[in-house]
């Protein structure tokens, strides 16, 4: 490049110094802090609509849950229908749903809790007087007004809950009463226990006071056996504990929505209409065959012998061969269903009440269910839902 070139670019021009006018500096001050505060309150409003808590149906998520009993259920609830503001209508369902599935967890388990009297001390100290949690003391009023052994079964739903969580077929059938003679043999000695009120029994006392009773042989034989269980709600736990929670939203005013356990127990508190999947399980797979309606308030117990969802499998174990095993058994202890799935209704029983009678039928041999005579039912099987009743209805 040559020494004498020239740059191309137009001079700098020189700088002025101007004085600005101080006349109206109030005002253009005043103007200014409008616009900002115009700005502000713009920005904040589309922010505000960003994070405002929307009304309508939407899932509740418990609030500080310490036990994690809400893993197994869902609540819904159509937020917007009461005087409180969205926001505090949440904030105020999850405190109470957190509270109360927590307490209803620990009141209701076989699982030492601090500061609770539950299953696992009646286990613990047989023929020993125990004050126990109202929930508790509840609970066996029911089964006791029902009739039902099925409580008594524990030491087979151990075995059969060990069967669902085996990883291969070998281990599985050492669990399963249709392979394994042994374990045939195990279930037809603890149904002669379960079934006699002589040798084992919960004697509800005054004052939510429980006694379980277990006789010297039984006793004997749980100490050969390395028992550890005399009494246990089993599939009957969930709901129970549907039953807790709901009563304690209804309790509170909260009556908009529902609460449902992926094991199949429902209440819905509110007036609206809902549908229910009907499945049935051909060649070793589940499909839907119709949606059944039906209206609220009421109580829904389903039961499928088969899984739907991956949370299912801890309920279920499946063969390489596509046979299931599911965790309905009668009074023989043996694991058995009257057919792939069934839905049954109530307006008056709790979940707990509607279980009991549902699944000492579906664990029976007649798909006809005449002992659920007086309720609606839909079951799914041979490829069609069939109808009793008239609270459900198949959607158009």
């Amino acid at each position: 490049m040559s020494r004498n070139f020239r740059r191309s670019e137009p001079p700098l021009r020189p700088k002025k110094r101007i004085e600005l006018s101080t006349e109206k500096l109030a005002l253009r001050i005043m103007l200014l802090g409008i616009a900002i505060l115009t700005a502000s309150l713009a920005f904040s409003g589309v922010f505000n609509s960003l994070i405002a808590t929307p009304t309508g149906w939407q899932q509740i998520a418990p609030e500080h849950s310490e036990t994690g009993a809400e893993q197994d259920f869902l609540l819904c609830y159509n937020i917007g229908q009461t005087e409180l503001s969205a926001k505090a209508e949440v904030k105020a369902l999850s405190s109470l749903y957190g509270q109360a599935m927590d307490h209803g967890c620990r009141a209701l388990a076989n699982t030492a809790y601090d500061g609770y009297v539950n299953l696992s001390d009646l286990n613990s100290q047989p023929n020993t007087a125990l004050a126990v949690d109202p929930l508790l003391y509840a609970a066996f009023q029911t089964i006791e007004a029902s009739g039902s052994r099925m409580v008594y079964f524990a030491p087979l739903m151990e075995s059969y809950r060990s069967l669902f969580s085996c990883a291969d077929d070998e281990t599985a059938a050492q669990f399963d009463t249709e392979k394994s003679g042994e374990m045939a043999r195990f279930a037809q000695e603890i149904a002669s226990f379960a079934l006699d009120s002589e040798a084992v029994q919960v004697r509800l006392l005054p004052e939510n006071t429980l006694r379980l009773e277990v006789s010297p042989e039984y006793l004997d034989y749980a100490r050969e056996n390395e028992l550890e269980s005399f009494v246990d709600l089993g599939l009957l736990r969930n709901a129970f504990l549907c039953d807790a929670v709901a009563e304690e939203l209804e309790q509170q005013g909260y009556v908009n929505g529902y609460l449902t356990s992926f094991d199949g127990f429902t209440r819905a508190l509110c007036q609206e209409e809902f549908g229910l999947n009907v499945f049935d399980f051909q060649e070793g797979q589940g499909y839907q065959v119709d949606t059944a309606l039906y209206q609220g308030p009421c109580t829904v117990v389903s039961c499928r012998s088969f899984p739907i969802l991956d949370m299912d499998q801890v309920n279920y174990y499946t063969y390489a061969d596509g046979s299931v095993r599911a965790p309905y058994f009668g009074d023989d202890g043996l694991l058995h269903t009257a057919c792939p799935s069934l839905n049954t209704l109530s307006r008056e029983l709790s979940a707990a009440e509607l279980a009991i009678r549902t699944l000492e039928a579906y664990a029976g041999t007649d798909a006809a269910f005449p002992s659920l005579e007086e309720f609606s039912w839909v079951s799914g099987g041979n490829g069609t839902a069939t109808y009793h009743g008239e609270d459900f209805k198949p959607a158009e």
